[in-house]
């Protein structure tokens, strides 16, 4: 395997923990979803529980664009 730079490691803890973090935001959005509407509570949601929703969505989002952004990066600088 070729040495890294400390700046391709970098790359890769940071590509890692958006993952992580992408994975944890997916299952706070999966038990949200359970709770409102396979519970049946979905008669009592406020416009914050759906803003609530929206954000997480967009956070998770964020969150994989940024690692396929990293990822991206990390094999261009492998190329050259």
């Amino acid at each position: 395997m070729a040495e890294q730079t400390p700046a391709a490691m970098l790359l890769r803890v940071l590509r890692a923990a958006s993952i992580v973090c992408a994975v944890v935001v997916g299952l706070i959005i999966a038990i949200e979803l359970w709770k409102r509407w396979l519970v049946g509570t979905e008669r009592y949601l406020v416009p914050s529980d759906y803003v609530f929703l929206v954000v997480l969505f967009g956070l998770l989002l964020g969150l994989v664009l940024l690692a396929r952004a990293i990822t991206r990066e990390l094999r261009r600088s492998r190329g050259s």
